[in-house]
């Protein structure tokens, strides 16, 4: 149990709030809307979403059009800033909690860009402009593998209950490397020198090293009755570290509270359309987004792209007209009791103990609070160690 009540595991308390809620959320609707529409309620200012917009997000045609005409919107933050604290402001929990009880609840904090340029178009432009090799020895390890010009200004915080703490897969291979290679280079080198004896010696050394791999290669294929077989152990030398994949899954629940029908609709809307790609022409398109990614005091990474979204109905669903949900668009929508969202993320980069070190420098700026457009300023993961 942890403090101020808080189960980790709320299966339990999901299944029963669904439950109890399944009979009432049509009541939910017609309570809210009688209401909206009572004097007394519009004195409290209980009021319908504004009918002119998105909160969540808005379209802007200036960022794509200019490309094709064919290019689908860009989306930018809408009136409630491009802060998506989940954790604060969403009903991810059917239990009720406080601000002291939200501040011990684990995150994974994504900052969000645009895909630029890569890395080799970055480099070769330094490199041209520099004319020098040290631009290329003196960078940060991780300076111009992806441009971080172009964010999008959404960011994004979401509760993080997973069993894993942390995996690293890296893997070695045999050096490509024989004895009969090894006493040919010092061969070579022994007669660019001018030693002829060393030259002769590497000479016989090359010959028995030719005769022990053909008689392990012969032992190797031969059936021996006695058991045995030829094996000859080569070095080992590192080839890879396998980029890290963190996956985590939560409830967005859409039958305690008229207002969360809209806000959990466009959170959805948000992250399928920004993980999509954008056509431009029949052979051209832009890429979905890529994201910084923070978990605190459990991984960084500079770069990584969403794998999976699977995005997955719980409980009833239900058809109502957009409007009717607080949702500035017309036709219709199928409103779940809950959506259950699973992201899985792939970083761009191996780990290391560079984004370790980065990792716990405390040097990271995480903004949780939602702020208005007019005063709004992306914060930034990188800080002054990447760019």
């Amino acid at each position: 149990m942890l403090p101020h009540g808080i189960k980790l595991s709320l299966g339990d308390a999901v299944d029963s709030h669904l439950k109890a809620v399944q009979p009432n959320f049509g009541d939910l609707l017609n309570n809210f809307s009688q209401q909206s529409s009572s004097p007394q309620s519009q004195a409290n200012g209980v009021k319908l979403r504004n009918p002119e917009g998105h909160k969540l997000f808005q379209n802007d045609n200036t960022q794509t059009k200019s490309a094709s005409k064919s290019t689908a919107d860009a989306l930018v933050p809408g009136d409630a800033g491009g802060s998506v604290d989940v954790v604060s402001d969403y009903r991810w929990t059917p239990i009720a909690l406080g601000a002291a009880a939200k501040s011990e609840i684990p995150y994974i904090y994504l900052q969000e860009f645009k895909y630029g340029k890569t890395g080799f178009e970055l480099l070769q432009q330094k490199i041209r402009s520099s004319m020098t090799a040290s631009v290329v020895m003196d960078t940060d390890p991780y300076d111009g593998l992806y441009s971080y010009d172009s964010p999008t200004d959404f960011h994004y915080t979401f509760p993080f209950f997973t069993d894993t703490y942390y995996d690293l897969n890296t893997s070695f291979k045999d050096a490509n490397i024989s004895l009969d290679d090894i006493a040919g280079s010092v061969e070579k080198f022994a007669g660019a020198v001018g030693s002829a004896k060393l030259a002769a010696g590497i000479s016989i050394a090359r010959d028995v090293a030719k005769g022990a791999e053909g008689a392990a290669e012969f032992l190797k294929k031969m059936k021996n009755p006695g058991g045995s077989t030829g094996k000859l152990d080569i070095p080992k030398i590192w080839d890879s570290t396998t980029p890290r994949k963190v996956s985590f899954k939560f409830n967005l629940f859409n039958t305690i509270d008229y207002k969360d029908i809209a806000l959990n609709w466009e959170l959805v809307y948000l992250l399928r359309y920004q993980n999509a790609l954008n056509k431009q022409t029949l052979v051209t398109a832009l890429p979905p987004v890529f994201y910084t990614v923070y978990i605190p005091g459990q991984h960084f990474s500079p770069a990584s792209w969403i794998d999976s979204l699977r995005i997955t109905n719980v409980g009833t669903t239900r058809k109502f007209e957009a409007k009717d949900v607080g949702l500035p668009q017309p036709g219709d929508v199928h409103i779940p009791d809950a959506y259950s969202i699973e992201i899985s993320l792939t970083d761009m980069v191996m780990p290391s103990q560079n984004l370790l070190t980065r990792m716990k420098s405390n040097n990271i700026t995480v903004v949780r609070k939602s702020k208005g457009p007019e005063t709004y300023a992306p914060p930034s993961l990188l800080g002054d160690v990447y760019p």
